[in-house]
């Protein structure tokens, strides 16, 4: 299954995260696909493709709740994407962050997703509730909160020598970006990537825009929210909270 969304040979392979690849059990069946949705093409790649003629120049950030990152993901193999997983968490029973959704969706789209040309530009697919959850932080919980880093990417170097000029966020309602996704994209504007963007629960078309950074106070508090979260030794996010001491 793992190879199917990261063939040994693909070129963006390198950053498919593995973590979450190993929460899918064996008896997994995969379930029929949908049909793409018809805004990709109309509100997503067809303004891309108006502005410019072709898509290799393009990198997609899919910054959706839950399993619908997957779903767009695999949508856009058909336009000459290739989705890349940056979930890198863990999923157990009663997790704060619920992924078995994405676990099952990654299982489905497995078989479209392996027909997407190697060398297809990327599709970065993460999940909108990344660092919340829905579940409540208590002792004996299963804290599977996370965050992207900029190492989670590929570099600015590597994304330019690969013919990369225009990255697009797609997230679902407006507003600003995850406040972890802002500095990769701001590090992308300053070294000359145009910045687009995409709100799925509209029907504008993606068009480009600014980032500007947040306030000094807003980095702060996320820092320490960063700090807070609990990383397993493999690296990937998930563990217990522990139980308190008895006094």
């Amino acid at each position: 299954m793992h190879r199917c969304w990261a063939p040994a040979d693909g070129l963006w392979s390198p950053w498919v995260k593995p973590a979450l690849f190993a929460s899918i059990e064996e008896d997994l069946e995969p379930r029929p696909m949908a049909e793409a949705e018809a805004w990709l093409q109309r509100e997503l790649v067809e303004p891309l493709d108006r502005s410019g003629g072709d898509l290799s120049d393009v990198v997609l950030v899919i910054d959706l709740p839950g399993d619908a990152g997957v779903w767009v993901g695999a949508g856009l193999v058909k336009f000459g994407f290739r989705p890349i997983p940056l979930y890198n968490a863990v999923q157990w029973e009663a997790s704060v962050v619920n992924l078995r959704p994405v676990v099952c969706a990654l299982v489905d789209a497995a078989e479209q997703v392996a027909r997407a040309k190697l060398s297809a530009p990327p599709a970065f697919l993460l999940d909108a509730h990344r660092m919340s959850g829905a579940h409540l932080l208590r002792p004996g919980a299963f804290d599977n909160r996370s965050f992207c880093n900029l190492s989670d990417f590929p570099s600015l170097d590597t994304l330019r020598a690969r013919g990369v000029r225009r990255a697009v966020l797609v997230q679902e309602e407006p507003g600003r970006a995850a406040p972890d996704l802002e500095p990769i994209l701001l590090r992308w504007q300053r070294g000359g990537i145009d910045l687009w963007r995409k709100f799925s629960d509209d029907s504008e078309p993606a068009a480009p825009f600014v980032l500007r950074p947040r306030a000094l106070p807003l980095r702060f508090a996320h820092a320490v929210r960063r700090a807070l979260l609990r990383r397993a030794a493999s690296g990937a996010y998930g563990t217990f909270v522990p139980m308190p001491s008895a006094g």
